[in-house]
């Protein structure tokens, strides 16, 4: 399979860290990265974000081809995606280490997704739709 200048993550197998991409010319293809998966609760909670305080959430991450924009994440509170609830959406400028998404940061780009900050050092992560609501969650 040849891979195009371009792919978008459309399904994650975290067990074994594979992740299933479609190229531009809609080819799907596996390629091995080390996805990061963390859990952790709701510190806080303002506006109306549909996802309350000392609620559980999980953040998935994943390095990906793209540029600037290198990782792809998710953050899931219960049954409620709150970032990157479509496979087309999610992307952020990463720091990245073998593998391993280290921090990202959305907040400079204006899409269709929130605006999102993760630090994997301080184990904090702040999702923000500007002028509408915030969540704070503190990552185990």
């Amino acid at each position: 399979m040849r891979w195009l200048p371009w792919a978008v993550l459309v399904a994650t197998v975290a067990a074994g860290g594979v992740a299933l991409w479609m190229d531009e010319g809609g080819a799907l293809g596996p390629r091995v990265s080390r996805a990061t998966f963390r859990s952790g609760t709701v510190l806080r909670a303002s506006g109306n974000p549909s996802v309350g305080k000392a609620e559980t959430c999980d953040l998935w991450g994943l390095p990906t081809t793209g540029y600037p924009q290198n990782c792809r994440l998710e953050v899931r509170c219960r049954s409620r995606t709150i970032y990157g609830e479509r496979a087309d959406i999610g992307y952020a400028q990463c720091e990245v280490a073998d593998g391993i998404v280290l921090s990202a940061d959305e907040s400079a780009l204006d899409d269709d997704d929130p605006d999102v900050h993760y630090d994997r050092a301080t184990g904090r992560v702040v999702v923000r739709e500007p002028g509408s609501w915030e969540v704070e969650l503190a990552l185990e």
